[in-house]
């Protein structure tokens, strides 16, 4: 914990070194500023006592004044610390958010079908403002308190060193008492994430456009406000019996802060009847005990109470963050270890390496060469939680230049093999081989490039048109032809014609007034045209044809076979249509190939694939 601290400090000051030092620097001057007030007053009170002249008149009015300026400086803080905490905290948690984002990006898609760890990303993720908040804590309240405390404690000491040990038996007590309060809450946090997360589900549900019509349209409402309600109470019911006990027990603190005042003073009293103390030194340090009060509270509510609470979000924050073993599937702590301990200068520098020997600067995995085919040994693959197989001891060869139609039911494992292939999934078992080497072993970003893909689940960026179709190769976002030229192949160009503002219409109205909402054939054709989009040497396609009618689809037939001539092509589908399209037919049962070949050979063979085919064609026959 103590390293993760550490480390989370030397981000903070990373982050903003100057204005960090400078805000430390001004936190101690308002601390010599308190001090001075309480000595000003000192004097002062010395100087009234012993009776005044002229001279002490003088001297008085120049003291006032001193106290003047000590209490401008020293007692007006918050204000001016608020904008230098808001200056330097805000970079702070900007790089936060950043470094978890790009986590978020690197973690494997397999890691998000697994429950637990899903439900630990849910955790940080909703708790990150607690976890970047702690470098206000740190440098804002700890720092001003420990510099009060010194301050003041080694004022105090100067009149009795004993303070210093009754100060610190005080401060073990009380953190006692905050120390068990907060874990009481933090574990109460971690035992109900999976329940808060359900609540929250329920929340965002009342509030959501695309629920919103069936929820009146079936008159949800009282349905799902019970079930929200059941999650409410499963959650705070228990929390608020917590928080009564809590309050009970941080009444000590209080008790115990008032106490330890109360006996300083009454100290203090004792010296001045003895003859030990002078008026002035006591109403010194009557001013003193009560700061140094006020700051040992402070510090054991910040090291014991929000410090401690917001610890335990860093501890998981920096757990995924900087992981000891990356989440990126099983299959990644199987690459070459050989080139992870490579200096990274040495990674791809080398001008006579072969472009198959090539290796990432970020990852050390080999960089992939062009696309010469795709060879599946046995591979399986089973989502986390889940005890049959989506998968099941599948091979396949791709040739290049090939056009390959997956066909089968529902639940068949159709989708998951498209996303083994295109490398989304890494926790496979089997090899997989292609673009000159292992799957494992390449590069996951570079990989990805090859890959045109039309997912069935495909997403809907509030962003114009022109983005939602760049997207699908980034790096040419701003080439005005590769974008027109995929539009083309999406069949967009009807759609374009009706939009207002054309390729920089913004698409749905969620973020921008004049958006334009599309139907659902309108966006599968956008997701065919991110697909196209930087002419990518392999097209995977995912049901492309699902959300568009009848006529639309046989004017996408026709068009395909020109648009995909001459390159390798994957067609997921669960419609013969698109499968008559391919040079090869593999249809998909339970996660396994059952049958494979040409169109006319799958009708010889009269079994799988002729029986979809005339069970479809009947729907189209009028025959039942």
């Amino acid at each position: 914990m103590l390293k993760k601290l550490i480390r989370f400090c030397g981000v903070t000051v990373k982050s903003s070194p100057v204005l960090c030092i400078f805000n430390i620097g001004m936190m101690l001057f308002f601390v010599l500023m308190q001090l001075g007030m309480s000595y000003t007053f000192k004097l002062l009170t010395g100087l009234l006592t012993a009776g005044g002249n002229v001279s002490g008149r003088f001297q008085a009015a120049l003291l006032v004044l001193v106290f003047f300026v000590c209490i401008t400086f020293g007692g007006n803080t918050d204000n001016f610390t608020q904008m230098v905490k808001t200056a330097y905290t805000r970079k702070a948690k900007k790089l936060f958010h950043r470094r978890f984002l790009r986590r978020a990006y690197e973690t494997g898609q397999d890691a998000f079908y697994d429950k637990e760890f899903y439900d630990r990303y849910e955790y940080i993720k909703g708790h990150i403002d607690d976890t970047t908040s702690l470098s206000e804590v740190i440098f804002n309240d700890l720092i001003y308190s420990i510099l009060r405390i010194i301050v003041f404690s080694a004022a105090i000491s100067l009149f009795s060193p004993l303070v210093f040990l009754y100060i610190l038996l005080l401060s073990a007590v009380m953190c006692a008492v905050n120390l068990y309060a907060v874990k009481k809450r933090v574990a109460l946090n971690d035992r109900y994430v999976n329940a808060e997360r359900n609540k929250n589900y329920y929340d965002d549900v009342f509030v959501d456009r695309g629920a919103a019509k069936e929820i009146r349209l079936y008159r949800l409402k009282e349905k799902l406000t019970a079930l929200w309600r059941e999650k409410y109470r499963e959650v705070e019911s228990e929390k608020c019996i917590l928080e009564k006990k809590l309050k009970v027990w941080n009444f000590i603190p209080g008790i115990l802060q008032s106490i330890f005042t109360d006996l300083l003073l009454l100290y203090f009293s004792y010296e001045v009847f003895t003859g030990k103390l002078q008026v002035d030194e006591f109403v010194f340090l009557e001013r003193s005990v009560w700061s140094l009060s006020w700051g040992i509270m402070s510090i054991i509510s910040v090291v014991s109470g929000s410090m401690f609470e917001k610890l335990k979000y860093v501890d998981k924050y920096d757990s995924y963050v900087n992981p000891k073993v990356p989440e990126t599937g099983r299959k990644a702590l199987k690459m070459n270890e050989k080139a992870l301990k490579t200096d990274r200068k040495a990674l791809g520098m080398d001008e006579k390496a072969s472009e198959t020997d090539r290796k990432s600067p970020e990852t050390g995995r080999k960089a992939p060469g062009s696309f010469q085919g795709l060879e599946m040994r046995e591979v399986s693959y089973r989502y986390a939680g889940q005890e049959a197989y989506a998968l099941d001891h599948v091979s396949l060869k791709v040739k290049p230049g090939e056009v390959i139609s997956i066909l089968g039911e529902n639940g068949s494992g159709k989708t998951t093999l498209s996303r083994v292939i295109c490398g989304l999934l890494e926790d496979y078992e089997g090899d997989i081989y292609c673009c000159g080497g292992k799957l494992e072993e390449l590069d996951r970003e570079e990989y990805a490039r090859k890959y045109g893909i039309g997912f069935q689940e495909f997403a809907k960026y509030s962003l114009t048109l022109r983005e939602n179709v760049g997207v699908g190769s980034v790096e040419d976002l701003e080439d005005e032809e590769k974008i027109q030229d995929a539009v083309k192949k999406g069949h967009l160009e009807t759609l374009l014609s009706e939009l207002p503002e054309g390729l920089d219409t913004v698409l749905g109205k969620a973020y921008d007034e004049k958006g334009r909402e599309l139907s659902g054939g309108q966006w599968q054709r956008v997701i065919l045209s991110r697909a196209y989009m930087g002419n990518p040497e392999v097209l995977i396609l995912d049901e492309p044809t699902a959300s568009v009618d009848p006529i639309e689809e046989i004017q996408l037939l026709g068009r395909f076979r020109e648009i995909i001539a001459g390159r390798t092509a994957i067609l997921i589908s669960h419609r013969i249509g698109f499968a008559r399209l391919s040079d090869r037919i593999c249809i998909m049962e339970k996660g396994h190939i059952v049958e494979e070949g040409t169109h006319q050979e799958l009708l010889d063979k009269k079994g799988r694939y002729h029986r979809m085919f005339q069970k479809q064609r009947k729907l189209y026959e009028g025959s039942m």
